[in-house]
């Protein structure tokens, strides 16, 4: 039987719902099939051919998968929880692409990215511009003295050498204080960075989580 054969059997019942794939078919999706809401699908269709359980827990299943009414792929499921045989066979490689693009769509927005991640931009928040036991007026002000560059770091102009060599050495030693002898940058740098010294504040600021390969 070809493909083209199984495509025309007549199904036993059909489904909308996209978890019906299985993700185990649609590998180069990233979220779960069930988090997609059951009424947003229109363009996927399940069709199963062969559906038959035989204990409640092993299962025989053969499907296709159609995308706007072009069938696209045969999928196939034995076994416990239909795990023990998976395979696929896709026949339409273009529409395929195009259905994941169109899965990916169907997910709520919300879905996509943590509520620990938004916040309200009018809101100040410290740890927007202190992380990793350093702030930002620490950094252009460093920036500034090490450069010659104003400190809202908007007017930059390329250095000569001995300033190049100037801002290497600062570097080094700021990097380096324990060769510092009396220098003042060390003790900013102890002052605002403390982990680089070499031992971190213990009150380090507060931090702030589909994909598709080419089927050929």
């Amino acid at each position: 039987m070809s493909a083209q054969d199984v495509y025309a059997l007549p199904a036993v019942r059909t489904s909308t719902q996209i978890y019906e794939i299985g993700e185990e078919h649609l590998p180069e999706l990233d979220g779960s099939l069930w988090d997609i809401p059951e009424d947003r699908n229109t363009r996927v269709e399940v069709r199963f051919h062969g559906d038959h359980d035989f204990d409640g827990r092993r299962i025989w299943q053969l499907a296709s998968c159609w995308f706007d009414g072009v069938p696209v792929m045969i999928i196939q499921n034995g076994g416990r929880e239909g795990r023990d045989h998976q395979a696929r066979f896709i026949t339409d490689a273009p529409a395929y692409v195009d259905m994941l693009a169109y899965i990916v769509s169907l997910y709520a927005p919300e879905q996509r990215y943590s509520a620990e991640d938004v916040i309200d931009p009018a809101t100040p928040l410290p740890e927007l511009t202190s992380f990793w036991s350093c702030d930002l007026d620490w950094v252009i002000a460093q920036s500034s003295a090490e450069t010659g560059r104003p400190s809202d770091c908007r007017s930059a102009r390329p250095l000569p050498d001995a300033q190049k060599a100037e801002r290497s050495t600062a570097r080094a030693t700021s990097r380096n204080p324990q060769k510092v002898g009396e220098g003042s940058a060390s003790n900013g740098h102890h002052a605002h960075c403390s982990h680089l010294s070499g031992s971190r504040s213990s009150a380090s600021p507060p931090g702030s989580s589909a994909i598709m390969n080419n089927v050929t």
